[in-house]
């Protein structure tokens, strides 16, 4: 923002930076948070596409939630 950059351009920025973790993170820990729900759950196998659905959605999360703090702070 020193630059001249509006908050939207700062955002945006830092955002597509964590992309690339996101990137990364999603194919390796797909299988990982997969098993962990076949143990938490009875009778549920961790190739169960409910399953991988449910790990998708909880590694989205906590993607966006790591990524929109700090390009929060950074405007």
């Amino acid at each position: 923002m020193a630059l001249g950059d509006g908050r939207g351009t700062v955002l945006r920025r830092v955002r597509r930076e964590g992309l690339v973790v996101r990137a990364v993170g999603l194919e390796v820990g797909q299988l990982g948070t997969a098993r962990i729900l076949d143990s938490l759950f009875y009778e549920v196998s961790a190739l169960d596409p409910g399953v991988f659905v449910l790990a998708l959605l909880l590694l989205e999360g906590v993607f966006l939630a790591a990524t929109y703090w700090p390009a929060r702070r950074a405007t």
